[in-house]
């Protein structure tokens, strides 16, 4: 009644809902309060990974023409740790490759494997001893000039999320007969349905099975025609038939420019056509 005497009835209503949309800002300001602490998050770990120290890139020579021409690899006295505070994973490794050959390289888990493809990407450097390509050591390289004669098949492959083209060839630099034709020699062309080339990858490619995701790394790396090429349990997902399909396809691809293959795997059948067999064991 009070009310209704000093305060006109329709300045109460206005009151009640104007009260009402000011309890949904403050929810909505809650709300995005939380959003920037997560973003602020965010932004702390990109400034931590900026923070990082950058790979150790000292190489600066650059060799003349065509490189590398022969593809030779060798290995003297290679020693390598992943950290300072590490033991030892390469221990005086030596060998010698000709080039344009092909190395099936066998041992036990954690023998070293893996890490010889490391060493020779420069994904981590050794800490004594020497890798030549060509008679070049690998350390005098850039980072740049010396990955890119280098195809790499992961034993697990990443993958972006965008469609499959950008995936095989992120900078479009080959026609889709190049890449339909590459897709068909590692047998996943029937796998890419109506969609073609523009078929959609997403969640590093959990659409594909294990062995599926390993054919299109292999792809990734045939289409790039390399003069080094490193598969490591490329096939060890996928049965044997399509190994053998495959094997034929990478047989035939690199025999185009004459590349050096080195394979890593258990199976005795895929490393059977290798011109030589490397042992590894304890590094």
């Amino acid at each position: 009644t009070l009310c209704r005497d000093f305060v006109a009835p329709e300045l109460i209503g206005l009151t009640i809902v104007y009260s009402i949309n000011m309890a949904g800002l403050f929810q909505y300001m809650v709300r995005n309060s939380v959003l920037v602490e997560s973003f602020m998050t965010s932004f702390e770990r990109l400034h931590h990974y900026e923070a990082l120290p950058r790979e150790a890139d000292e190489g600066q020579h650059e060799p003349s023409g065509e490189f590398p021409r022969e593809a030779r690899i060798d290995v003297q006295d290679v020693h390598m740790r992943y950290r300072s505070d590490l033991p030892l994973v390469l221990k005086g490794l030596t060998f010698s490759l000709a080039g344009g050959s092909k190395v099936g390289v066998c041992g036990r888990t954690g023998s070293g494997k893996s890490s010889l493809f490391m060493a020779l990407a420069r994904l981590a450097e050794v800490t004594s001893g020497t890798l030549r390509i060509d008679g070049l050591d690998a350390a005098s390289l850039s980072l740049s000039r010396l990955r890119r004669c280098i195809s790499w098949v992961p034993q697990e492959p990443s993958f972006f999320t965008g469609s499959l083209r950008f995936n095989l060839d992120p900078h479009r630099t080959y026609a889709d007969d190049t890449l339909w034709k590459t897709m068909k020699s590692v047998q996943m062309d029937e796998q890419m349905g109506d969609e073609g080339l523009e078929l959609q990858i997403s969640d590093g490619g959990s659409r594909f099975s294990c062995g599926e995701r390993q054919l299109l790394s292999l792809a990734r790396a045939l289409l790039q025609h390399r003069r080094i090429l490193c598969m490591d349990e490329a096939f060890a997902n996928v049965d044997f038939e399509t190994d053998n399909r495959v094997q034929a396809a990478v047989r035939e691809m690199t025999s185009q420019v004459a590349a050096t293959v080195l394979v890593i795997a258990h199976r005795m059948q895929t490393l059977a056509d290798s011109d030589y067999i490397l042992v590894m064991e304890d590094g």
